[in-house]
């Protein structure tokens, strides 16, 4: 059998055997691996339309890519840094890696920390305690 032949046969075995599984998956019904129940857990479902929410988790869940992204670049640094053995410029190479990578974090945390700082107070004002100014009568209801 040629090469060609042989990577040909091999893809499409590998098409049908992808649509056997998928048809498979759907003849199991929607919640027969708990997928439901995980994304009510994760608090996934019933979004709607809630924009500050919806944007909210996409700039969390992108600033936690960046985020393991920097730490894939500490570790990186750091076996740079390790193993230099006395190659002085491998071992700058490195140590500016992981420097650069922990301003990186400090930046991306920094960022999280104000993005779910915002968007708390954009939902429903619990991240701001309102003090009223001297002289001035609190006209908030008593608890």
């Amino acid at each position: 059998m040629s090469p060609k032949a042989l990577l040909l046969s091999t893809i499409l075995l590998a098409l049908v055997g992808s649509a056997a599984a998928l048809d498979t998956a759907r003849a199991q019904g929607p919640d027969e691996y708990g997928l439901e129940t995980v994304a009510d857990k994760a608090q996934l479902k019933g979004l709607g339309t809630d924009v500050p929410k919806i944007t909210g988790r996409l700039l969390g869940a992108a600033l936690s890519l960046v985020g393991i992204l920097f730490f894939i670049l500490t570790i990186y640094g750091g076996i740079l840094w390790m193993t230099s053995s006395g190659n002085s410029e491998q071992a700058t190479k490195g140590l500016k890696t992981t420097i650069s990578a922990i301003i990186g974090l400090v930046i991306v945390l920094a960022a999280y920390t104000i993005t779910n700082f915002v968007f708390k107070t954009v939902e429903g004002g619990e991240g701001v305690v309102a003090t009223p100014s001297p002289g001035s009568a609190d006209t908030r209801p008593s608890a």
